[in-house]
């Protein structure tokens, strides 16, 4: 605040004002020291950010890849997955799985149920606070009502269909829109849709009655035909026709979205047991339909006598062979009273994704049936005039059923499919064959392809019977964009193959290494399928982690270097697969100073153009999208390692006594980051070019032995004390030890869309075996690549002594007579010393004093009466500058063994003087001990006696 308290009152002129002048001068310190504070808080946070991102993943939805379109009844809505659709009717619901992964803080997270009714704005419901005691309240109020309510697990949801509002014509183009959204404190992820039908006002529609009979969207010929059947022709006429389906009703099929068309199923049945027709048998009732699902055999075989086109609404069939069946079926059942008349509206397949049934009259009167059979018998065949040559098979959509259209007198007639000209044969044994991907019924004159059906699938297909040979269905199998199909094997319906175009769930990606992943779009009889890529990428804003989206081009930018690193490319492999490809020439390092990294979330994301999407699957839009995780890894030094000093031979001194002991570790902060993302490491030692463990010969008994610590990422190989030859020739002939480092996905990751070009580093090493990395598929990186570029270390040389080795017994004897000798000789030397020193008589007068006294001198008699006189250097006389130094003596106990010293008698020890001593030839000394002497007598003077 100190500042704004500053004020000049020279007007402000600052440069006249020296108060001003400070104040100004502390503001601009205060506001640099702002400044740098505020650089260095950045990126001190940029750093922590970097190290908080680094193992972080976007929260995104699970669920279970499939190619899957159509929801059945109680089928599970798996939220997050492709654009799905469900057709439901009143009462029947679906489950919904709300299921995410990826870190999203400490918030937790809130689901959304976003629901948009037809021509309406879209509303919300809060999935948290649903509960599945209470009564749910309805949504979409007069067109399509629903409710929700939770399930018996917390991700679990039940939605229930009511009875629907809109009006027959409009139950193909109104709709329920879906969407789950899901949001944490850092952001939010929504669904794709899922699109609800309910197509209860079709069957429902009514034209009018007949008698008591409601017509449904029967037409009375229809209702006469199932009543009725005594219809007496000429045998020129021996395959009729009658309009069954009500006009308007075919016109709304005509006109649908072609899975409408492909799937729906239309027709009435003839109860002969008259009860309710929601709860009526199969084996009591005859039917009149395009296709059931739940055909038996007797009923599979009644096609061939009789075959319903639901888009002209014509009924052609053969007379002697139906009214045959029928009174043969009405005197089998022998009905007392009534009979029952029920009107059929579903959807094809093996699962029955709807199912509709009304009653056009359960309780119709005996007395107004009349059946009789064929007066006169046939074995004619004929086309059915009305049947269409080209069809659309929707893939993902259940089984999808194609009927032979040849109709025949005798039901019994052998039928056969053909698929480009290949018969398709049916068992005999079982009621449905599975012939890749393709159902054939054992009555050969229906088959069913499966939701798993591809392009491969489209093509001719022909069927004969009889005289009629080889009637031709064009088909064209439509496939919705998706990243995965599965393939069915030719005897049953079990998966025997897979073809995937998903990205890789996790992708290693090292610093300043290439790789490339890329995702397959597949779909069939599309043209304006798209797939483009979208990055993800980590970022910290006010404590919170946001992700934020980016474009191929924002991307490229956030990471350039001026050079081309990265590129995106889409290609056309075939009229039904589109491949993203994301190849990174080269990792682009991490940016400190922005806090980033190249750890981001990578998604591609397939989609059709609304023309499409609506005329193929009545779906507004039409989405799908795979998604990857990339944790960037930087490049490995010598920081990232814990290394064992002693590694060195020459410092731990490898020998034959001594072993060596050889040992390395990942630093703790590299070995969590990499537990942490996923990366199994895997380590191993080089001998020199060879794998060690392979080196038999170093791993006899009590010789040597490798241990990997899978927790601690430490790998160790000790050498114990050598005892036997070939070891330590093995061990002296080889020059080098390096320990290597693997870094691979988890067992059994599946890397079928993903490359690591690990070629810059040769061809794989032969000794090596799948220890080497470039051999591994699984491993990415390996410190093998980066040996002689700052991982040096990791190779130790090899300097094991030369030492030669005797036989074990031998070398323990001599060791045994080496060490007695050793101490034996100690101890004489200990001996002499002390003899010595017993032996020895102190304090005894020198030798040349003895002989002194047996001469009749006294040596201390003279000293004491002697005095010293001044010594004279030669030379003096002459004027020369002579410098005297008296040398005062006293008296030196000399023992004449040791040293001989020559005496001048001309001087006296009274010359020599303590505080001088005179330097020339000679040197006149005081000794007072013998060490003194010596070092004076070994310097080459002449030491006179005092």
């Amino acid at each position: 605040a100190r500042p704004y308290l500053c004020s000049c009152s020279n007007g402000g002129n600052i440069n006249q004002s020296s108060a001003c002048y400070s104040c100004f001068w502390n503001y601009l310190e205060f506001a640099i020291f702002l400044q740098i504070m505020a650089f260095l808080a950045l990126f001190f946070l940029a750093l922590v950010s970097g190290c908080t991102l680094a193992t972080q993943q976007m929260p995104r939805f699970q669920f279970s890849p499939s190619s899957k379109v159509l929801l059945s009844w109680s089928d599970t809505w798996e939220v997050g997955s492709s654009n799905m659709l469900s057709i439901l009717t009143e009462g029947k619901h679906i489950n919904i799985q709300v299921s995410v992964s990826g870190d999203r803080g400490e918030s937790g997270l809130k689901r959304v149920l976003i629901y948009e009714c037809p021509q309406s704005q879209a509303q919300r419901i809060d999935m948290d606070t649903l509960q599945s005691s209470l009564s749910p309240e309805h949504r979409c109020p007069n067109t399509i009502p629903f409710t929700v309510q939770a399930g018996n697990s917390e991700n679990h949801f039940q939605l229930k269909m009511k009875a629907s509002e809109v009006h027959y014509t409009q139950v193909a183009s109104r709709r329920v829109k879906l969407v789950v959204r899901v949001e944490w404190s850092g952001g939010a992820i929504q669904s794709n849709p899922l699109f609800l039908y309910n197509f209860d006002p079709l069957g429902a529609f009514s034209v009018g009655k007949m008698g008591a009979l409601d017509l449904k969207f029967l037409t009375p010929a229809a209702i006469k035909l199932m009543t009725r059947l005594n219809y007496s022709s000429p045998l020129d006429d021996q395959f009729p026709a009658v309009p069954f389906i009500e006009s308007s009703i075919s016109s709304f099929v005509k006109n649908s979205p072609e899975f409408v068309r492909s799937k729906i199923t239309l027709g009435s049945s003839l109860y002969f047991d008259a009860g309710s027709c929601l709860h009526n048998q199969l084996g009591k009732a005859t039917l009149f339909t395009s296709y059931y699902s739940k055909f038996d055999l007797r009923h599979q075989k009644l096609q061939k006598i009789m075959h319903l086109d639901v888009e002209s609404g014509y009924l052609d069939f053969s007379a002697c062979g139906l009214k045959q069946e029928i009174t043969s079926f009405y005197h089998e059942k022998k009905p007392q009273y009534t009979i029952g008349i029920c009107t059929i509206i579903s959807f094809s397949g093996e699962s029955e994704p709807y199912l509709k049934i009304q009653a056009a009259d359960q309780r119709y009167s005996i007395d107004k049936v009349h059946y009789s059979g064929c007066p006169k018998w046939s074995t004619a065949c004929k086309v059915a005039p009305n049947a269409k040559k080209t069809l659309t098979i929707m893939a993902g959509m259940d089984n999808t059923a194609l009927v032979c259209p040849i109709l025949c007198n005798d039901k019994s007639q052998t039928y056969q499919f053909f698929r480009d000209g290949n018969p398709l044969y049916a068992s005999q044994k079982e009621e449905w064959t599975v012939i890749d991907g393709i159902r054939v019924s054992r009555t050969g004159n229906i088959i069913e392809f499966t939701p798993s059906v591809s392009s491969a699938h489209s093509g001719i297909y022909k069927c004969d019977a009889g005289s009629e040979h080889f009637f031709e269905f064009n088909v064209t199998v439509v496939s919705m964009p998706h990243f995965a199909v599965t393939y069915s094997s030719a005897a049953s319906g079990i998966p025997s193959s897979e073809s995937s175009g998903l990205l890789p769930e996790k992708v290693f990606a090292m610093e300043g290494e290439s790789l490339s992943y890329n995702c397959t779009v597949m779909f069939s009889g599309l043209k304006s399928v798209t797939v483009e890529p979208t990055f993800y990428i980590p970022m910290v804003s006010n404590d919170k982690v946001n992700w934020d989206r980016l474009t191929d081009e924002a991307f490229r930018q956030k990471f350039s270097n001026g050079d081309s690193w990265m590129s995106v490319t889409t290609t056309s492999t075939s009229t039904s697969s589109k491949t993203l490809t994301m190849d990174v020439i080269r990792v682009p390092p991490a940016n400190p100073s922005l806090g980033t990294n190249f750890s981001h979330r990578f998604e591609c994301n397939a989609s059709l153009n609304q023309f499409e999407s609506v005329s193929q699957v009545g779906m507004s839009e039409y989405r799908t999208q795979t998604g990857a995780d990339i944790f960037f890894l930087k490049r490995l030094t010598k920081n990232d390692f814990l290394i064992n000093p002693n590694n060195n031979c020459s410092v731990q001194k490898c020998s034959v006594s001594n072993g060596a002991k050889f040992e390395f570790a990942l630093s703790e902060s590299t070995a969590a980051y990499l537990r942490d993302v996923g990366v199994e490491v895997s380590a191993y030692f080089m001998l020199d070019d060879l794998l060690l463990e392979n080196v038999k010969s170093l791993f006899v008994k009590d010789a040597s032995a490798i241990r990997f610590d899978a927790k601690t990422f430490t790998l160790t190989y000790k050498v114990l004390p050598i005892s036997q030859e070939g070891v330590l020739n093995e061990l002296q002939k080889r020059k080098n030890l390096t320990a290597v480092y693997n870094f691979r996905y988890q067992p059994k990751t599946a890397l079928t869309n993903l490359r690591h070009n690990k070629s810059a580093y040769g061809s794989p090493s032969v000794a090596l075996g799948q220890r080497d990395c470039r051999a591994d598929k699984l491993c990415f990186y390996s410190t093998d690549f980066d040996l002689s570029n700052g991982l040096e270390f990791l190779r130790v040389d090899l300097a094991f002594l030369d030492t030669s080795l005797t036989e074990p017994g031998i070398a323990s004897t001599s060791g045994v007579i080496v060490g007695v000798a050793i101490a034996a000789c100690v101890a004489l030397i200990v001996g002499l010393v002390a003899a010595y020193f017993m032996t020895r008589t102190p304090e005894r007068a020198y030798l040349v004093e003895e002989k002194e006294i047996r001469l009749g001198h006294n040596p201390k008699a003279e000293a004491k009466n002697e005095t010293f006189k001044d010594y004279v250097r030669a030379g003096a006389a002459d004027n020369e500058d002579a410098p005297v130094q008296s040398v005062v003596g006293t008296k030196q106990m000399l023992n004449a063994s040791i040293v001989s010293v020559p005496v001048r008698t001309t001087w006296s020890c009274r010359d020599c003087d303590m505080t001088r001593r005179q330097t020339a030839q000679t040197e006149c000394a005081c000794v007072v001990d013998i060490v003194t002497l010596i070092q004076v007598f070994t310097s080459g003077k002449t030491v006179h006696r005092c």
